[in-house]
């Protein structure tokens, strides 16, 4: 009798353990499922940004309609009448600041061949304005020759201009603000990220989600996915060029990326996101630029030797000459001009190598 009972009672306990062990199977399952999650797996060990995406959990992207996204109806995007645009919204656990990105779909079809993408990013300018000829003439080009275009902005403004109140979590509780109430300055607007509860990761993922898991959720339906950042954009740039080195083809930064030490001159000094302290203390502008350098993505820094917004001959020199030093092979254009664009057509026969 008293086996007979030993026997029930190692059964039901042999039983209870397995039901245990099943749930905390599902459970680890579907905590590998999130987004976050799966978003981490695919940054490669690599980078050394990848424990940007070891917290702050995130939705998305999902699409928006038109009520939701007002950036559908910039001046700029509708110049692009003729095109489908879809519009990528990405909600964040820890404030309900969203970010978002334009996707513009190419009428050029190759029934043999997957289309190319090219992510773009304006940089502080947000989106290209009617005098900025060389930006419409990169996108419609791209348009033109089977690249699909991914718009994105950096926070607050372009894509992302944002005037509603946000809440966030804060590292000492919560807070809600309006960012409206920040305009005064580039500084104030990016500077409030450091007051976001982030965790183990770093306010910059604001500043590359939108390029970086839009390209994530994307990059099967691509056979070429391409980069190109202008100023402020250059600068984030390098950072999304960095976190996607094994799945972008070119990365093209132009006047933006800059070592601290050259940053101490009249208009190079730079916005929060340049010049973060708790960011660059884990990771030198050179040492991201070295780790792109060793993977097949092709990165390629551009400046304008008497630009009339940043970054002259005078810093883009010696930060030349410390690449060289290092022996990493990037590619480094100084090109002669006083104005802040680039060669729409130079960066139009590079993207449109595959």
């Amino acid at each position: 009798m008293g086996i007979k009972r030993s026997a029930k009672v190692f059964v039901l306990i042999a039983a209870l353990a397995f039901i245990v062990l099943a749930c905390f199977s599902v459970g680890l399952l579907n905590l590998n499922n999130t987004p976050r999650l799966k978003a981490f797996n695919k940054v490669p060990f690599s980078s050394s940004l990848k424990y940007l995406y070891s917290d702050i959990d995130f939705s998305g992207p999902k699409e928006e309609s038109s009520l939701n996204c007002e950036a559908l109806n910039n001046d700029f995007i509708k110049k692009f009448s003729g095109y489908e645009k879809k519009c990528l919204a990405i909600n964040y656990e820890v404030t309900d600041y969203t970010t978002r990105a334009v996707l513009i779909k190419s009428v050029v079809k190759n029934k043999s061949k997957k289309p190319r993408l090219l992510v773009y990013n304006h940089g502080h300018g947000g989106l290209p304005v009617e005098s900025e000829v060389f930006a419409y003439e990169l996108i419609s080009g791209a348009l033109e020759t089977e690249n699909d275009v991914l718009l994105v902005s950096m926070p607050f403004i372009g894509i992302d201009k944002q005037s509603r109140p946000i809440k966030v979590k804060t590292w000492d509780g919560e807070a809600t603000y309006n960012p409206a109430d920040l305009e005064t300055s580039f500084a104030a607007w990016h500077g409030v990220f450091e007051m976001f509860d982030t965790g183990r990761s770093h306010y910059m993922r604001f500043f590359i989600d939108n390029a970086v898991l839009n390209v994530l959720s994307l990059d099967e339906q691509y056979r070429a996915i391409n980069f190109v950042g202008l100023s402020g954009g250059a600068t984030t740039g390098l950072y999304t060029c960095n976190v996607l080195k094994d799945l972008l083809d070119h990365c093209i930064l132009v006047a933006g990326v800059m070592p601290l030490k050259y940053r101490f001159a009249k208009n190079t000094f730079g916005d929060a996101e340049q010049i973060s302290s708790s960011f660059f203390k884990r990771h030198g502008t050179i040492d991201l630029i070295k780790e792109i350098a060793q993977s097949t993505e092709k990165l390629q820094l551009v400046y304008n030797d008497k630009d009339a917004c940043c970054f002259t001959e005078d810093s883009s020199r010696p930060f030349k000459s410390d690449l060289e030093a290092g022996n990493i092979n990037v590619g480094f254009l100084i090109r002669n001009s006083t104005a802040h664009e680039y060669d729409p057509s130079l960066i139009l026969s590079t993207i449109n190598t595959n």
